[in-house]
């Protein structure tokens, strides 16, 4: 039986809840000194296992989602982004949104589009009821192809760093 501190119950409750992370990830999120030792007892505990890129996953977990990955980079860039304005509560969502959450009194959803994937998740997120949304994609070229009818905030993630287009 092994018992986990209050630093590694938060690193394991934020891995649970989004199913991966990177290693900067959880270091932006948890803003840690002793990370690396704390990562290392969870792994050799068997609570956590590292997969390729230095990505963390809960026992269990065989694949990674890069489009949560990527979800979750926008989450931690609007965590820093303005103290005053905090996300009050965030969950992993379904097709076509990868995460939504509340902040400033208000739902956002967040879409991750690969290449090619324009047409299918513009028909999607156009049938749904979704207000706010924020679509993640690879580069501005893709903005031509994507065909929504509500207001959208586009932005890319270059190693990590959030840009609105």
């Amino acid at each position: 039986m092994y018992y986990i501190n209050s630093k590694q119950e938060k690193i394991l409750g934020n891995i649970n809840k989004f199913g991966c992370m990177t290693y900067d990830q959880i270091k932006k999120l948890n803003n840690l000194r002793d990370l690396d030792k704390q990562l290392k007892t969870l792994v050799r505990q068997r609570k956590l296992k590292i997969l390729e890129d230095n990505i963390y996953v809960t026992i269990g977990i065989r694949e990674v989602n890069r489009k949560i990955l990527r979800a979750i980079d926008i989450y931690i860039y609007l965590i820093n982004a303005d103290k005053e304005k905090n996300i009050e509560w965030c969950t992993l969502n379904e097709f076509p949104f990868v995460m939504s959450f509340f902040r400033n009194g208000k739902v956002f959803d967040v879409a991750v589009i690969e290449e090619g994937e324009e047409l299918i998740y513009s028909t999607a997120i156009n049938r749904s009821v979704a207000e706010r949304i924020i679509i993640v994609i690879e580069n501005e070229k893709q903005i031509e192809k994507i065909k929504i009818n509500e207001k959208v905030k586009y932005c890319t993630i270059k190693d990590g760093a959030v840009i609105f287009l």
